[in-house]
């Protein structure tokens, strides 16, 4: 996935990255073998198909078609890429660590229940514990300390129900998706059922509750009350609109109501525990979060990860940003690039928040993860 800034990489190393782009996971002997193979064509036969395909053939026994047809069509289209994934993950992992405690604290307390039975336990723990963006506690700790504000027992406490919120979102969606697999982990309707996983999902949203109860604020229940609800209604919405294209303000509602309203809750609690503007934090996070759903859309099209199939928006007759601005299915690359600009756009307006913020290393580190989430 193209990004600003360049990176360099030896060719051997980007197929590597590529590789673990897709989603072939590092654990099974199927990534290993293929690694292997890879590793095995020197930089100048890199991009021969020849020795490609014949390297790949030796390992049919441990590869299947599918694996096969994957890692070729990724090395063959990798020479267009301008960052490698292994840089993006290093230049996150630089942006957390700069509030590595604090996240650490919060991980932590993600899992302090209980929920009945050691079986589900553990497996809901999987997912939780699967690796993941952390995106909205990040954004949250690095807007907090940008203004200089202590992150307090409660500030962890309302981050923790944040992410339980969210995990309970993406449960659910799972069973309406009929999802297999989440973060490379099986989902909860997989390994048992889809009754069980919408139960699972509803007490996570109740321990949520219960974190934002221990804080003592009306005020912080009610910003998550409302958010929750839209984000509802966000998907109310989506599913009567289906195979339908709205219009663009409708469209940009939707963004708020399923993503945005969740960062806005998160900030927006954040910034009244330490007394900071609630307007201020309210804007950066509406323009974030719709920029983020915009991404997510955009990514429906033109990412090739295995563990998120691509157009699936459009086979569900879920119409987004790229389909608004072709108005005809047969025109999507024009409504892609279109997408490219809105987003970037959307993202310009996100920096345009800090721009009377202090200028110090926790605003440095939320410009670059606004840099990364961009898409050329």
């Amino acid at each position: 996935r193209p990004v600003a800034a360049p990176c360099t990489a030896g060719r051997s190393d980007v197929l590597l990255i590529v590789v673990k782009e897709k989603g072939i996971k590092m654990i099974d002997k199927p990534r290993e073998v293929a690694l292997k193979a890879l590793y095995k064509i020197d930089k100048e036969k890199a991009y021969s198909n020849i020795a490609l395909d014949e390297e790949l053939k030796n390992n049919r026994k441990v590869l299947n078609e599918k694996d096969i047809g994957l890692i070729s069509q990724i090395v063959y289209g990798v020479t267009t890429w301008h960052l490698t994934l292994d840089c993006i993950i290093e230049k996150y992992s630089k942006i957390k660590e700069i509030v590595s405690d604090e996240l650490y604290e919060i991980e932590n307390n993600l899992t302090d229940f209980y929920c009945g039975s050691d079986d589900l336990q553990e497996n809901l723990l999987k997912i939780i514990k699967a690796p993941s963006k952390r995106i909205r506690p990040l954004l949250a700790l690095l807007y907090l300390k940008m203004y200089n504000a202590e992150i307090t027992y409660e500030q962890i406490e309302v981050q923790s129900a944040v992410e339980l919120i969210h995990n309970a979102t993406l449960i659910h969606d799972d069973v309406v998706d009929k999802s297999s697999k989440r973060r490379n982990t099986s989902t909860l309707n997989e390994v048992f059922d889809n009754s069980l996983a919408v139960v699972t999902g509803d007490f996570l949203l109740s321990i949520a509750i219960q974190k934002l109860l221990n804080i003592k604020s009306c005020d912080i229940l009610k910003f998550f009350s409302i958010a929750i609800k839209r984000m509802c209604v966000g998907e109310i919405n989506q599913y009567f609109n289906k195979f339908k294209i709205i219009e663009f303000d409708e469209y940009l509602d939707k963004c708020k109501y399923k993503t945005a309203e969740l960062f806005m809750a998160s900030l927006i609690s954040s910034a009244q525990i330490a007394n900071l503007d609630i307007n201020n934090a309210k804007d950066f996070a509406k323009r974030f979060g719709i920029a983020f759903q915009i991404r997510d859309d955009l990514l429906n099209f033109i990412d090739n990860n295995p563990n998120k199939p691509s157009k699936n928006d459009l086979e569900d007759g879920i119409y987004t940003a790229p389909v608004i601005f072709a108005k005809d299915i047969k025109n999507i690359d024009y409504g892609i690039e279109k997408t490219k600009e809105l987003l970037d756009n959307y993202f310009n307006r996100v920096k345009k928040c800090l721009d009377k913020a202090p200028n110090n290393e926790y605003k440095k580190a939320i410009i670059e993860l606004i840099d990364l989430l961009k898409i050329s």
